[in-house]
């Protein structure tokens, strides 16, 4: 079977979703910091390293997508423990001025510590989206918040855990350039650094969107992989759920007055 094709991973390119089954000539290039941070050290993509720049090559990534504004993501197998119960263990992902990778799990007994889990993401996603309810309040960021519940409460179930937004930490930067990051539940792992202001289109940080998109993924190729049962009915549910949810906030950003601020990440 073929590679996924697609273009150099440089900020501005447009991406579509691919899947695999077209040939690829060439290797391609992109780049990213080590986790949410900016410290102006550049990462080695493979998981957690933070080494050198080098390539990700077109037999490392299994999917490519975009967002509707055009900020594309790079799903890649670099690393990934055997037998994992979804195709990718990273995700390259297009912050507005450059790129940085996230390693991910389905869940806390399907991967390794150091990793953020979907559950964790969603619990990002609904205290991001309770936020932005109330500094751009809209039927749009009500969907989301509906969709998104009901997801964390088919997935709390399945694997034993409730909605606890208490330990979803948001916390701004310590150099006052207006930053914002979720605070990465594992200290293993690196802080996402949140686009705090979606109607900015040259903001930095990782959106709303692009997070549902990254869950999406993960429970779609969750519910392929594994096999048939209670487990893979349950994650089939949560799926359209996340489905629901970000089909609502890419309606919610598109209905947004366009604005922008100097770091993208404060502005109203």
């Amino acid at each position: 079977m073929g590679l996924p094709q697609y273009e150099a991973a440089n900020p501005g390119d447009s991406y579509g979703e691919h899947e695999a089954g077209h040939d690829v000539s060439e290797q391609h290039h992109a780049r990213a910091y080590s986790g949410g941070r900016r410290r102006g050290v550049r990462t080695r993509f493979y998981c957690r390293g933070r080494c050198q720049l080098i390539d990700v090559s077109d037999e490392d990534v299994v999917f490519a997508e975009k967002t509707a504004g055009g900020r594309f993501l790079l799903y890649c197998s670099t690393d990934k423990p055997a037998g994992y119960p979804i195709d990718f263990y990273s995700v390259m992902v297009d912050f507005g001025g450059d790129a940085l990778a996230i390693t991910v799990r389905l869940d806390t007994d399907s991967g390794p510590d150091g990793c953020w889990g979907a559950f964790d993401l969603l619990q990002v996603i609904l205290k991001l989206n309770l936020r932005e309810g109330l500094k751009r309040p809209s039927a749009e960021a009500g969907e989301v918040e509906q969709h998104v519940r009901a997801a964390l409460d088919i997935e709390g179930k399945r694997i034993g855990r409730t909605v606890d937004l208490d330990r979803v930490e948001f916390e701004e930067d310590d150099e006052g350039l207006g930053y914002l990051y979720a605070v990465a539940p594992d200290p293993r792992d690196e802080s996402l650094w949140l686009l705090d202001n979606p109607s900015d289109p040259n903001g930095e940080g990782i959106s709303g969107e692009q997070i549902l998109l990254i869950v999406s993924r993960i429970f779609r190729s969750a519910s392929r992989l594994l096999p048939p049962g209670p487990a893979s009915h349950a994650i089939g549910q949560v799926k359209r759920e996340v489905r629901k949810a970000l089909e609502a906030e890419v309606r919610r950003v598109k209905s947004l007055p366009a604005s922008s601020s100097d770091h993208g990440s404060m502005g109203n």
